[in-house]
């Protein structure tokens, strides 16, 4: 589409008529009704139930460019990248032997993947599959365990330590070296609960300048400074989100997976960050031990990590979506 300057006059020297113009918007309008159309589409038909590769354990689910989606694997079969549409995917990373927990597309279509109890994190391109950066954030007990994104950095939980890891972005979002990564400890009303081994700091999400993470052991959310790592408690109005793993945040509302409860929380939180209220508790027979969720036009996905169950070569794994009716947030 060419470009007007404010005199009218297109950057190719010719003045353009109004009925040019009407005739342009009538295109883009058009254009523009095929696409969401076509998204629609794309949401009401796809599969609610998607195999994941036989074996895998994967931990962790999130959504890419389009109608692309990635999962991670415990076992060592590195990144699996999927389509909603079809069900249908392929490896794209393969790191043999390697766990990967949280994962998370920035928005240069990066995977930030993280590596629970290898205590680090590894950057690849989404397209391609390559590696771009690695970095060392900690040694046992740490258990490095999701990530989230923003303009200026990536924040990482820990889920055996009272720390978070803060990795900063350079110009144009360009990646540093590892001589930047900070450790912050989270203070204020966190505190770590249970003996080590005890999963506490887990999903992550970014919501007006604060961080938001949920403890697993006590179903507790918190607001979290992203600078100085003081932490407030969310008022739920008494209520708890018990086996809080991996969470997606759309809008102003907070999807998590509860793994040990088989339930997928529904949260809306408040723009202050102080408080929230649980609007919804979704179940489904098909879930099995859901370990981190996202969202995808009117249904919430959750993905089955099945630890109740031993981990065998054949075992299957899949994500299910449960429609939620409301064409999305």
């Amino acid at each position: 589409m060419p470009s007007h300057s404010p005199t009218g006059t297109s950057r190719r020297g010719r003045a353009s008529s109004p009925v040019t113009r009407r005739a342009l918007m009538a295109v883009i309008a058009g254009v523009v009704a095929l696409a969401v159309l076509a998204t629609v589409a794309s949401a009401k038909d796809a599969p609610l139930t998607i195999p994941l590769p036989a074996g895998s354990s994967p931990e962790d689910v999130t959504l890419g460019k389009g109608t692309t989606f990635y999962t991670g694997s415990l076992t060592g079969q590195g990144i699996f990248a999927g389509d909603l549409r079809t069900g249908q995917g392929h490896n794209l990373v393969r790191s043999p032997g390697h766990p990967i927990t949280g994962l998370y597309v920035d928005d240069r279509n990066r995977i930030w993947a993280a590596g629970g109890p290898a205590g680090d994190l590894r950057v690849y391109d989404a397209g391609t599959g390559a590696q771009l950066a690695s970095y060392r954030l900690t040694g046992a007990p740490g258990f490095v365990s999701d990530i989230v994104v923003t303009d200026d950095a990536a924040y990482v939980t820990d889920s055996f330590q009272p720390r978070m890891y803060t990795i900063p972005l350079g110009k144009g979002g360009s990646l540093p070296g590892q001589s930047a990564v900070r450790t912050t400890a989270l203070t204020g009303d966190f505190v770590q609960t249970g003996p080590t081994g005890t999963f506490n700091a887990n999903g992550i999400a970014f919501f007006h300048d604060k961080l938001v993470i949920g403890q697993t052991v006590t179903g507790k959310l918190f607001s979290v400074d992203p600078a100085t790592g003081v932490a407030k408690a969310i008022d739920l109005g008494g209520q708890t989100v018990v086996g809080a793993d991996g969470l997606m945040l759309r809008n102003n509302t907070l999807y998590i997976a509860q793994n040990f409860p088989n339930l997928i929380a529904v949260v809306r939180l408040d723009s202050d960050v102080k408080t929230g209220q649980v609007e919804q508790r979704v179940s489904d027979p098909r879930f099995d031990i859901p370990s981190s969720v996202i969202v995808f036009g009117d249904a919430v996905y959750a993905m089955n990590a099945r630890f109740s169950t031993p981990v065998t070569p054949d075992k299957p794994y899949d994500l299910v979506g449960v429609s939620l009716g409301h064409g999305g947030d």
